[in-house]
């Protein structure tokens, strides 16, 4: 009796496991090189340095690329179950002996060839795989047979591996989308049983951004609908589901879904989700961004209401910061009760600018939820003699629609003579 019968679900998901791992090393081996050229030391990494990493990188590639085949292998044997597994065993005489008889595990039985895979699946399964299939499936076999048979197996592109991952994952695997599906590897990754999921967005993010950016436009748009002549932005809701505390370049996975000027709604390809977004200029003067949704800007990711670097015409940063530096501490709540401050230091020509500059922020349309800022004239220390505090010029204060100037007091340090309740 044939016992241990797989089902057609368990084929899948075992060549499942076995394409993610593919896309893992191929993933590892570019963002390996990336590393690598951006910390080495010389402004550029030599050609036959970078041909000699890939050369090197040949046997991670090749088994990235015999995985792709094993798991597509693995997939159809999963289709074909799911008519009857028993058709994957071809007929008696081929079965072990003693199957009359007693017990015999279904991984005893030989399986299917994979040359027999696809006549096998077209035959049965009420969805044939088309021609273009048919000739994938032929090429990456061949290609696997010489990985396997041969000590020249030929040499493999990350290029290559990936739009070949993506082929497979298209025809086979394509019930979930990609990106969602390595949101959901990622979850149940061997980290996570030990409690590692902040990076997971992370990671997927990345991985995303490598796989496209090392396929041709077309093919970006086949596989993720990628438009690259398109501009790309942050998606708020997977920014916001990352762990930021450490990164600070975000992939641009998400575009606007028209054309159209002022066009307002943003789709991104990893969550799927569509966001709302408002059309204005950043408040970051060196960012050229224009769209905007839940407080930051989708460019560059600044937070609006942080964007201190304001246009009052004020600032001369050719003036020396030994002589001119001014701290600008924005702040709302009662400082050492919850409050909240942060920071900006700009160079001035004096104290009468410091104050106007400060001034010019607060009625910033996009700095309105501060209640105070806080002036000070940096001082020059000199070694060893660290002790000269910065001199205060005082604060302005919201009140109502209009703004307060309290003289030579800090509202964010009470221990400083500041503001107390």
């Amino acid at each position: 009796m044939i016992i241990d019968i797989p089902t057609a679900g368990e084929f899948h998901a075992a060549g499942l496991k076995q394409v993610h791992l593919a896309w893992q090393i191929a993933m590892d081996s570019v963002h390996d090189h990336d590393g690598a050229t951006y910390y080495k030391l010389a402004d550029e990494t030599p050609e036959e340095a970078v041909e000699e990493f890939w050369q090197r990188s040949q046997p991670a590639l090749a088994n990235a690329y015999s995985l792709i085949q094993q798991g597509m292998e693995l997939a159809l044997k999963g289709r074909i179950a799911a008519v009857s597994p028993y058709l994957l065993i071809g007929g008696p005489k081929d079965w072990p002996k003693g199957t009359a008889t007693g017990p015999v595990s279904f991984g005893e039985f030989r399986t299917l060839d994979a040359t027999d895979l696809i006549p096998v699946h077209n035959s049965v399964v009420a969805s044939p795989l088309d021609e273009p299939f048919k000739t994938f499936w032929e090429q990456v076999r061949r290609d696997r047979n010489k990985i396997m048979h041969s000590s020249a197996p030929g040499t493999f592109t990350p290029e290559q591996v990936v739009k070949t991952l993506l082929t497979a994952i298209e025809a086979l695997f394509s019930e979930v989308p990609w990106a969602q599906r390595l949101i959901e590897l990622e979850d149940e990754s061997k980290f996570a049983s030990l409690g590692f999921v902040d990076n997971a967005r992370n990671h997927v993010l990345r991985q995303i951004a490598t796989a496209i950016r090392h396929l041709k436009p077309a093919e970006a748009k086949r596989f993720f609908g990628y438009d690259d002549d398109r501009r790309g932005y942050v998606c708020p809701h997977c920014y916001f589901a990352s762990n930021r505390d450490w990164q600070d370049d975000w992939p641009r996975l998400a575009q606007l879904t028209t054309k159209s000027p002022g066009a307002t709604e943003l789709y991104c390809l990893v969550c799927e989700e569509t966001t709302v977004t408002e059309r204005a200029p950043c408040g970051q003067t060196e960012c050229k961004g224009d769209v905007i949704a839940e407080g930051i800007c989708l460019t560059c990711t600044h937070s609006q209401d942080e964007c201190f670097d304001v246009a009052s015409g004020l600032v001369d940063s050719t003036l020396s910061k030994a002589d001119h530096c001014y701290d600008f501490v924005f702040g709302y709540g009662t400082a050492g009760a919850g409050g909240y401050f942060a920071g900006d230091q700009q160079t001035l020509a004096n104290d009468a600018d410091a104050k106007e500059h400060g001034r010019f922020a607060m009625r910033e349309k996009h700095l309105q939820r501060w209640n105070t800022v806080s002036i000070m004239h940096v001082q020059r220390r000199n070694f060893p003699d660290l002790t000269d505090a910065d001199r205060v010029l005082g604060h302005w204060s919201r009140n109502g629609d209009n703004l307060d100037w309290i003289d030579g007091v800090r509202a964010d340090r009470p221990d400083m003579g500041g503001l107390s309740e």
